[in-house]
């Protein structure tokens, strides 16, 4: 937890460090294609909701620093960033906001995060996220996997993982509503 706190970014966010440095094409398949010292990064670069995201799930589950003003601002800055696309080119589209794949960010992992630090429904900007949630229920009660896309691929488990969202979806409601 002292390492990700000394890795953040100077808006006090934290983002995957390749991405502050701009390199070329060559130079970034050279460093993930084959053995590299890590890069460090650019801190005086904006923070990644992405790369926030990621960090805050750790402060969320941690007793301790779940309570620390670091993640406090952390989660000040992430929520600020609902619906609107990441500074960095990976993730950049606003849309991964709604796609709901288990490990990458998006709006459930970091209101699950946000929940665990404390922030409440009568934040304006969880009131925003809460409110998406209630708009884009389905008929049937559940939620689909992935939004703002018209081909939205169905494999053989989609049901299934389509009811496991569902259900964290309304254990985050839950949470909230309490």
């Amino acid at each position: 937890m002292q390492w990700l706190l000394k890795i953040r970014q100077d808006d006090g966010g934290w983002t995957v460090p390749i991405q502050t440095n701009y390199f070329d094409g060559k130079t970034m398949y050279r460093l993930t294609g084959s053995y590299a010292e890590p890069v460090e990064p650019d801190r005086t670069q904006r923070f990644s909701h992405l790369g926030t995201d990621m960090v805050l799930r750790a402060f969320a589950a941690h007793p301790a620093y779940c309570k620390s003003p670091e993640a406090r601002y952390a989660g000040e800055l992430l929520k600020s960033r609902f619906f609107k696309p990441d500074v960095y080119s990976s993730y950049k589209a606003a849309r991964y906001w709604t796609r709901f794949v288990h490990w990458w960010p998006n709006l459930l992992t970091a209101m699950e995060s946000l929940a665990r630090l404390g922030f409440t429904a009568d934040d304006p900007d969880i009131q925003k996220g809460l409110q998406w949630f209630f708009e884009h229920r389905k008929e049937d009660g559940l939620w689909d996997l992935e939004y703002g896309r018209k081909d939205v691929p169905q494999g053989k488990n989609y049901a299934q993982e389509r009811a496991w969202l569902s259900l964290r979806i309304c254990r985050l409601i839950k949470q909230y509503a309490e």
